[in-house]
């Protein structure tokens, strides 16, 4: 929870085997996530930020309660209009 605002987050942790990789994994997940900051629409997961922690790391996003897409495709093919939703 962002304690901030009070809003439900996920949160995606990374964790790394060689802590001298760290640097430059944060650094292409903050270019990739650069992507998500300027994105305002509501059918894209909004991108809070990113931190660091020893071997870790952590990205926040907005979280969405609709389930996974790991939970979809274990019934089978996602039909076109579920994906358009």
């Amino acid at each position: 929870m962002n304690l901030d605002s009070g809003h439900l987050m996920a949160v995606k942790e990374i964790r790394l085997q060689d802590p001298k990789l760290i640097p430059t994994v944060a650094e292409q997940i903050k270019d990739e996530m650069g992507v998500l900051e300027v994105l305002d629409h509501p059918n894209v997961v909004s991108y809070y930020g990113i931190e660091v922690h020893r071997d870790r790391v952590y990205i926040f996003m907005e979280f969405c309660d609709g389930g996974s897409l790991a939970n979809l495709l274990e019934h089978g093919r996602i039909e076109d209009e579920q994906v358009i939703m």
